[in-house]
């Protein structure tokens, strides 16, 4: 972390803005621990990739009918493997998924699919970026500046 961001962090364990618990916690990975976890902060930030299987946890079965054969077989080549998908703004992949499946066609899906932009947000990558990570190590630099 450079100085700026000790600093920050620093203001941030003193002050305890959240009440997550980390002020005056003398365990440095208890505290990095509340600043990475996603469920503490009440903040959301949008998601760049899904996982495969996600996508297809999202589809609902009844609905696979209201989909043509040619969409169902694109669905399929899309899914086949295991991995990511990139549903960053202006993702080609991400309008090409809800395409097939419309707010017309596929309702529960689709709203299953757009719960699937978003995603909490620890309290370190509000603070510095998302997928940041704060470590025991940094929580007590943090604690050293003066």
């Amino acid at each position: 972390m450079t100085d700026t961001q000790l600093a920050q962090l620093k203001t941030e364990l003193d002050t305890d803005p959240l009440t997550l618990g980390y002020a005056g916690q003398p365990n440095t990975q208890g505290v990095a621990d509340l600043l990475n976890n996603p469920a503490l902060s009440g903040t959301k930030i949008a998601n760049t990739s899904v996982l495969k299987d996600d996508i297809m946890l999202a589809v609902d079965p009844d609905e696979l009918l209201n989909i043509n054969s040619k969409q169902l077989q694109h669905l399929y080549e899309l899914i086949r493997d295991k991995g990511t998908i990139d549903i960053s703004t202006g993702s080609k992949i991400k309008s090409y998924v809800t395409s097939i499946f419309t707010q017309a066609n596929a309702p529960n899906t689709r709203a299953t699919l757009d719960a699937l932009k978003d995603r909490d947000a620890s309290r370190g990558e509000i603070l510095f970026g998302i997928n940041i990570k704060i470590t025991h190590t940094d929580v007590g630099q943090a604690r050293q500046v003066i």
